[in-house]
C-alpha cells in the first residue's frame, strides 16, 4: 500500500509570492479570502505565545496541536510566502545570502516542488543547507541579546531533555540550519521536537523573557528558530536517525540581493 503524499502548508502573514502548483493550506494570523486558510491570530494562544514576539511558531504551535492526533509516520512540506526548499537549484545565488538563490516569481513557479515529487523521497527529509559557524552562542550574539541566549540554555534543562552535556551541546553546536522551519517533515519528529521547544519556550516565557521593541522584540522566533535548527542537527548530522535529499532555498525576490520585508 503506498503513503499518501505529503500535505503541503503555507506559513506567513502575507499570501504567497509566487504560486504554487499544488493544494495547500495557508495558516496565517491575517485573512486572505481567496486562500484556503487555518487562521490563527498573532494573540490566539495567549500573550505569552503571542506571535509578535515568537513570529511563525505562534501558527507553528496551533499546527503542532493539529498534528498530534495524525500518523506519525507521516510527512509534511512547509514553506513561507517567499521561501522554500526546492530540489533544483535557482538561477542565480544572492550575494548578501550566499547559501540561497533568489528568484523572481516566474522562476519560483517553476522550481516548487510538486507532492508528487516530494513523496518519491521514500523517507528523507528536506533540510535548509547547513551553514558552518563557529558556535550557536557566537552566532546569536552577533544578531541578538547573549543574556537571552544564556538564559534559554538554564530553561532547556528545564525541559526534562536536557541534561548539561546536552545543553553544551547545543551551545557549541557549530552547524545552523536557517529557517529550520522549512522543509519536508516527519510528523513523528516534527511533534518531538515542537514538544521541547513549547516545553522549553514556556519556562522561559514565565521565568526570563522581557519585552523589547523594535527588530529584538521577536526574540522568542530567534530562540526557538535555533533550538529547532539543532533539534534537526542532531536528527541529520549527529545520531543520522533519518536521511535528508540535497535541498536548496529559494528566496522570491525582484532582485539578487535580497532585500528585508516588514
Amino acid at each position: 500500500m503506498s503513503r499518501p503524499l505529503p500535505r503541503f502548508y503555507c506559513i506567513g502573514h502575507k499570501a504567497p509570492a509566487f504560486t504554487p502548483g499544488c493544494d495547500y493550506l495557508h495558516i496565517s494570523p491575517n485573512r486572505f479570502d481567496h486562500l484556503n486558510q487555518m487562521l490563527v491570530p498573532d494573540d490566539a494562544l495567549g500573550e505569552k505565545n503571542h506571535g509578535s514576539i515568537l513570529s511563525e511558531y505562534t501558527q507553528l504551535m496551533a499546527l503542532y496541536e493539529i498534528l498530534k492526533d495524525c500518523d506519525p509516520e507521516g510527512y509534511f512540506y512547509m514553506f513561507q510566502y517567499r521561501k522554500f526548499l526546492a530540489l533544483k537549484p535557482g538561477g542565480r545565488t544572492s550575494p548578501n545570502m550566499p547559501y540561497a538563490y533568489s528568484c523572481k516569481a516566474e522562476e519560483a513557479d517553476q522550481i516548487f516542488p510538486s507532492p508528487e515529487e516530494v513523496g518519491a523521497l521514500h523517507g528523507s527529509l528536506m533540510a535548509t543547507p547547513q551553514l558552518s559557524i563557529q558556535s550557536m552562542a557566537n552566532n546569536y550574539s552577533r544578531y541578538h541579546l547573549a543574556e537571552d541566549f544564556a538564559a534559554f540554555a538554564i530553561s532547556l534543562k528545564s525541559t526534562g531533555h536536557f541534561d548539561d552535556k546536552r545543553c553544551m551541546q547545543f551551545i557549541n553546536c557549530n552547524i545552523l540550519y536557517p529557517s529550520s522551519s522549512l522543509g519536508l517533515h516527519k510528523i513523528g519528529i516534527f511533534i518531538r521536537h515542537m514538544t521541547i521547544m513549547i516545553a522549553a519556550w514556556s519556562h522561559f516565557a514565565d521565568n526570563f523573557h522581557v519585552r523589547r521593541d523594535g527588530f529584538q522584540r521577536r526574540s522568542g522566533g530567534f530562540l526557538l528558530e535555533r533550538l529547532q535548527g539543532f533539534l534537526m542537527y542532531e536528527e541529520l548530522v549527529a545520531h543520522r536517525s533519518i536521511r535528508a535529499a540535497t535541498s536548496h532555498l529559494i528566496i522570491v525576490s525582484d532582485t539578487t540581493t535580497v532585500q528585508p520585508t516588514a
